[in-house]
């Protein structure tokens, strides 16, 4: 499973979103959007190479967003 990115702030503006900061560790070299609306799987075979890798932080932050987005809102007086 992969969560596709960008360096276009303005993807903020989407629901189930993450801002990821460059450090070293991450190996990016502008403020980025994690789009995590936009999860998908894809074969390992298309994984060129690993530039970084995310914080705990922003992986806590995304795993919460998939989290979010994939359970549904409770709703009252509904049975389960």
């Amino acid at each position: 499973m992969i969560v596709p990115v960008t360096s276009t702030l303005a993807a903020l503006r989407f629901p189930f979103t993450v801002r990821i900061e460059p450090s070293s560790a991450n190996g990016l070299t502008l403020p980025t959007v994690a789009m995590v609306f936009q999860l998908r799987a894809i074969d390992r075979k298309r994984i060129i190479g690993k530039i970084g890798e995310l914080e705990p932080e922003d992986l806590a932050q995304i795993d919460a967003e998939i989290w979010r987005m994939l359970k549904p809102p409770d709703r009252e007086g509904e049975d389960r």
